[in-house]
């Protein structure tokens, strides 16, 4: 997955694009998932790519892939580590 990760943020640049991917980790160092911030919304994902959850920005909450309101604000690292158990 981190070859993956890299190959993403690779192709961006240079495409001239910024790519803001946030690694999400428990507390001894086990990659979960990761934060990939794409401008307007930000996509929480499984270290395996599968997606979780979506935060739209202008509205301010986090949302489930059926587009329900999971939470106000960024909930986006509690879902992954809720789902990575």
């Amino acid at each position: 997955m981190y070859t993956m990760m890299r190959s993403v943020k690779n192709a961006a640049c240079l495409r001239g694009e910024t790519v803001m991917i946030k690694e999400v980790r428990d507390p001894y160092g086990l990659l979960l998932g990761f934060i990939d911030d794409q401008g307007s919304r930000m996509v929480g994902k499984l270290y395996t790519g599968e997606v979780v959850g979506i935060y739209n920005k202008g509205r301010d909450v986090t949302e489930d892939l059926s587009f329900r309101t999971l939470c106000t604000g960024n909930g986006l690292e509690d879902l992954i580590r809720k789902n990575a158990k």
